[in-house]
């Protein structure tokens, strides 16, 4: 009789099995919330771009020292090893909620000693010690028979996905970081490099005047005024100087240094632009960019998670079962087996709405990733966008301002001829010479920004190259 109750219990448990596995909730596709366009305004003909490559794209540069400190950077940044080991903290919340869908085994043993009073038959009482020993094995295992389980863990694990997104992310702005930092400082110091040179052809300005001064050729107010434009030009290589100090303490930090580490940083002049890379179509950002993708995935898990919660206001079945050992004497305890096996059906029927509302909680949860991922789908097609006007623009600029640094230079040289005849005073000469000097500076500062779009391209574009710099394992992990 017994017998027939526990098979009985068994096909009911095994007929919930079958029913579970095809009672799960499906969720319908999700559809992309922002409309793509077929191309980007900004680009240019493709025959211009076919040279550029997005992959490893810092070493179009050609600039062997930048190569080492990417590379340093993506081993050594403590803000990418904290991304790191949140991708690691996903992956064992996904494998915890994995657990739930094998059956929960426990074991337990234990051992008592208690004094009890006795009734005699005489009608008197005494106290008896006595022991008793165990040993017992408990089983448990919720059938999922509304896929609430399988959703859960399907969200955990798109959870894990996510965050890999999101260290491939870190690292690609982190190399975008280490190139636009180790680019403005070498700006910084081709500018001084440059002042140095023009503070030095100020001083032999004044030489010269001093000397013509003291021949009658030249007036005391021609030496004051270039002894002014002198000192002028000193006040400036200080605030470069701090710029340059303050840009190697950055670098530093993102190679994971301190600040007094920077003492090898030794650069070169900006590089010229390499090809222009292949830009592709916005829809290729959906492959491409790693914080798309994990925006996307969050909208994915917050769906799965939406049908957890409606699952979990459905009725659920758990199965336990358990078989132990207990006796007075330690070589008794496998004498006696006591065993049960039990199923258990808990339906909610009351609960003040706290799944419905739970279930509410998480559908809105779903339509906020969802705007969220719209709102990084277009963001990362206006940073494309935004970095092929820049550089086209600062381009142009840069080829407007070679033009007025050349008639600059003219300006220079004539108004020095004509001051050398004696034709004008003194003044056109000096200040031909302080425009063409803010010219070359400025020249400098352009060619640096029109770098820095550059970078900014790369980085919007995104890439696959992320996941291979990231598979070599960190220092500190």
């Amino acid at each position: 009789m017994k017998n027939r109750k526990y098979a009985g219990l068994l096909f009911a448990a095994g007929l919930g099995l079958s029913v579970g596995g095809c009672a799960h909730f499906e969720r319908g596709e999700i559809s992309e919330p922002v409309e793509m366009a077929g191309s980007y305004a900004g680009s240019r003909n493709e025959a211009e771009s076919s040279a550029g490559d997005t992959n490893r794209w810092w070493t179009a540069f050609g600039d062997e020292q930048l190569n080492l400190l990417i590379a340093e950077a993506i081993s050594s940044n403590f803000g990418l090893e904290q991304v790191r080991q949140r991708l690691e903290q996903a992956y064992a919340v996904a494998r915890k909620a994995g657990a739930a869908q094998i059956p929960q085994v426990n074991f337990g043993a234990n051992a008592a000693t208690a004094r009890t009073q006795i009734q005699l038959p005489t009608g008197g009482t005494t106290l008896r010690d006595g022991e008793l020993y165990g040993l017992n094995l408990a089983a448990s295992y919720e059938l999922d028979l509304w896929g609430r389980v399988s959703a859960s863990k399907r969200a955990a694990v798109i959870d894990a996905q996510a965050a890999s997104d999101s260290l491939e992310t870190a690292a690609m702005s982190l190399a975008a970081q280490v190139a636009d930092t180790w680019y403005r400082l070498a700006a910084f110091e081709e500018q001084l490099n440059l002042l140095k040179l023009q503070i030095k052809n100020s001083e032999d300005q004044v030489h010269l005047l001093e000397m013509r001064f003291s021949t009658g050729q030249a007036t005391s107010l021609d030496v004051w005024q270039q002894r002014e434009q002198l000192a002028s030009l000193r006040t400036l290589p200080p605030p470069l100087e701090a710029s340059i100090a303050v840009t190697e303490h950055q670098l530093a930090l993102l190679l994971g240094r301190t600040p007094q580490d920077s003492e090898d940083f030794v650069t070169k002049s900006c590089p010229e632009l390499p090809p222009l890379p292949q830009v592709g179509i916005p829809a290729d950002l959906l492959e491409k960019r790693p914080d798309v993708r994990a925006a996307m995935n969050r909208v994915r898990a917050a769906d799965e998670r939406v049908a957890a919660a409606v699952a979990d206001r459905l009725p659920s079945l758990r199965l336990t079962a358990s078989a132990g050992y207990s006796a007075p004497e330690m070589s008794q305890v496998f004498d006696d087996v006591l065993w049960n096996i039990a199923g258990n059906i808990l339906m909610p029927v009351i609960d003040g709405g706290r799944r419905r509302a739970e279930a509410d909680r998480t559908e809105a949860v779903m339509r906020e990733r969802l705007a969220g991922y719209g709102a990084v789908l277009l963001t990362a097609m206006r940073e494309v966008e935004d970095a092929l006007v820049n550089e086209s623009k600062g381009q142009e600029m840069l080829v407007r301002q070679q033009e007025q640094h050349e008639a600059a230079d003219k300006t220079l040289y004539h108004a020095g001829m004509r001051y050398r005849r004696g034709l004008t005073d003194y003044l056109p000469v000096m200040n031909a010479l302080n425009r063409e000097q803010s010219l070359a500076q400025a020249m400098v500062k352009t060619r640096q920004q029109v770098l820095s779009y550059r970078i900014q391209l790369y980085r919007a574009l995104g890439g696959k190259w992320m996941s291979k710099e990231l598979a070599a394992k960190s220092p500190r992990s």
